[in-house]
């Protein structure tokens, strides 16, 4: 009984959670945007994609781990 109260007080927070670590891999291409210009150093702008898309990936995988907790919470 105490897991399934734990899980209902958890389930706004994961889920405000999700809706921010998505934001931040749905705003990659917002943010690249910004660094199309022609006046944006070929070079910069090469450190600054890998650093997004790396950036992109690790919350990539957080957002696998943050889906995987509760799917366990809710099965169990």
């Amino acid at each position: 009984m105490q897991k399934v109260a734990r899980t209902h007080r958890l389930k706004p927070r994961v889920s405000v959670l999700q809706t921010w670590v998505s934001a931040t891999i749905t705003d990659e291409d917002t943010c690249m945007d910004g660094f199309s210009s022609r006046a944006m150093n070929g070079y910069a702008k090469m450190i600054v994609k890998k650093r997004i898309v790396k950036i992109t990936h690790l919350m990539s995988n957080a957002l696998v781990l943050i889906n995987n907790y509760v799917s366990s919470q809710i099965l169990h």
